[in-house]
Formats: C-alpha cells, structure tokens, sequence
C-alpha cells in the first residue's frame, strides 16, 4: 500500500515529522537559515477526509465577517465558498486554501510531535491536483 502523503525536500525523501510548522513566522530568523523546496503529495481523498471539517468551519467563520463587515471580501466568498472537494479540482482555489487558510492545519496533521524537526515550513508557492492526488510546493528553511 502506498503511503497517503509523501515529502520531497531539495529533490529526496524526507519523513514527514522533519517537517513542522513553526509557532512564529520566519521572517527575521530567515537571514542565518538555509532555504529550500519541498513538496508535499497526499492523496485528495486523504486531503478531503482531514481539511474537509475545517474548512467547513473556515467558511462559517468567513460568511460571519461577511455579515459582520456586510463585503465579502475573501477570494473564496467571490466564488460562492464552494463544497472542499470542488476545491480540490481547482489548483488557483487550492493554493488560496492550502497556501493560506488551512496551511498550518494540514501539515500540522503530518508533522506532528514525534521528533524534533529538521525543517520548518515557510510558505506555500504553487499547488497542483490531478483529482487522484495533489502536489504542494514551497519553502521551508533548516539552521545553516
């Protein structure tokens, strides 16, 4: 059985507890670390099952400010907040959601607590789907 999520860092396979989401942003601490790409490939039905309840929860929240600030000003309320599978078939959607939104949370379900990381995620660049699976790329960072 194939793996549900698989991570590629600098072009090698790279666990996906080496890769966790820092508490803070990177920003200054960026200047004495070493960049590099990663991707991440999950499968979307893997994707669905774990950002699927929270993005029904991200678009409670959204639709709340709607009525609260009376614009919608979120990309995704522009398209009606559609259902997260048709997300998933929508790689401009996708990046909005997987880039932003949801960002911490996803990798958040694969890095976890089990060791210490070797990378830490800065941010996501491009996301790809082809239906079966979907590719996210970007940058993280390691201490030089």
């Amino acid at each position: 059985m194939q793996p549900v999520a698989t991570l590629i860092i600098d072009n090698r396979n790279t666990d996906l507890a080496d890769l966790a989401v820092p508490e803070m942003s990177l920003s200054s601490a960026r200047a004495t670390m070493v960049p590099h790409e990663f991707s991440l490939s999950l499968k979307t039905a893997c994707a669905i099952e774990i950002l699927a309840p929270k993005y029904d929860r991200l678009v409670d929240e959204l639709r709340k400010d709607d009525e609260v600030t009376g614009c919608a000003y979120d990309a995704l309320a522009k398209t009606g907040y559609p259902a997260f599978e048709l997300i998933t078939q929508n790689e401009e959607a996708l990046l909005v959601v997987l880039g932003h939104h949801l960002r911490d949370e996803l990798f958040a379900a694969f890095s976890g607590d089990r060791k210490a990381p070797t990378y830490w995620l800065d941010a996501v660049t491009k996301c790809e789907s082809d239906g079966l699976n979907i590719r996210i790329h970007g940058v993280c960072y390691s201490e030089a």
